[in-house]
């Protein structure tokens, strides 16, 4: 499903001129992927498009206003797969891959978006409706349908947070991952040789899960978990 339109009827000479609502939500999306969220301002924004900071508010009220929809604007960055209509956990799961893959694109999302107080949008009610199909005869109760789906967003939510910490502390340390656990490899080697924590040392030659391999792993889990309160058909 693609973008909803931004409305530029309100664009009068600024639009003709060719600054509209697309081009300024677009550079807050760039800005807070290179700088994250914190970078967004009016001021920034004006100055990328090298515009006047007074021509965006002819298009945008504020800076509030700018983030949701931006923020609304990334969740339209693919497609929905042809999906059976009657499938709700072959939904639930690519609606979550969705989410993670757009968490992972811009990191900066997870500290934009509520879950208790949404902001809401064209493209984000777009990505529940389409999820929501899979529920459409299912024989529970909609407020189990509301809370299978928040129980899966905010599992991605969280696991999708720790990207943005450490995108965050990637762009202020300047190391990598790989890099900050060697960093720590001393500390750990003096803890360890105390002793007192057996079972978690022998963890340190075993396997590191990628992301990837964590993040379905728990996805599985949850959606197995969550099949138990659907009655078969």
């Amino acid at each position: 499903m693609q973008q909803e339109p931004a409305d530029t009827s309100a664009a009068g000479p600024a639009g003709r001129r060719g600054l509209n609502l697309d081009a300024i939500v677009n550079a807050a999306i760039a800005i807070a992927d290179e700088d994250g969220l914190g970078a967004v301002s009016m001021r920034r924004v004006a100055d990328r498009l090298g515009r006047p900071v007074m021509s965006l508010y002819r298009h945008v009220q504020d800076k509030d206003r700018l983030l949701a929809l931006a923020t609304d604007a990334v969740f339209a960055e693919e497609a929905f797969e042809e999906l059976p209509a009657d499938d709700w956990r072959a939904r639930l799961h690519e609606s979550a891959r969705r989410q993670w893959r757009c968490y992972l694109r811009h990191p900066w999302i997870a500290s934009a978006i509520s879950l208790v107080r949404p902001s809401l949008g064209p493209n984000g009610i777009s990505e529940m409706e389409w999820a929501f199909e899979g529920f459409r005869d299912v024989r529970i109760p909609d407020v189990d349908k509301v809370r299978m789906y928040l129980v899966i967003a905010a599992y991605v939510y969280g696991a999708a947070g720790q990207f943005a910490t450490e995108a965050r502390d990637r762009r202020q340390s300047g190391l990598a991952p790989q890099q900050w656990w060697g960093e720590q490899a001393g500390l750990l080697s003096e803890i360890f040789a105390t002793g007192r924590y057996p079972n978690v040392s022998r963890l340190r030659g075993g396997t590191k899960p990628s992301p990837e391999d964590w993040f379905e792993f728990g996805l599985d889990c949850l959606l197995d978990g969550l099949a138990l309160r659907v009655p078969q058909q």
